[in-house]
């Protein structure tokens, strides 16, 4: 649910907030810095049995990976 409602801002704000908006437009690194932060969480957490298991460590990479596809989903839903 959490992750929702993160995703849902990140799209909200893109979506209506005109200065984001110009913001992302202006600095179109950003898309491709969080599609490889996301790619690599994404591997890690496939790959690495113990990162996905372990307390702290799984709700971070999993945090980190839902800032990153939450802001690539807000810079896609944008450009339409």
């Amino acid at each position: 649910m959490c992750q929702l409602l993160v995703t849902f801002s990140f799209v909200a704000l893109f979506t209506f907030h005109e200065p984001t908006k110009l913001w992302v437009q202006r600095n179109t690194y950003l898309f491709w810095i969080a599609f490889v932060v996301m790619f690599v969480c994404l591997i890690v957490m496939a790959c690495c049995g113990d990162v996905r298991r372990r307390a702290p460590t799984n709700f971070i990479f999993l945090g980190i990976f839902t800032l990153a596809e939450s802001f690539l989903m807000g810079v896609v839903l944008m450009a339409e």
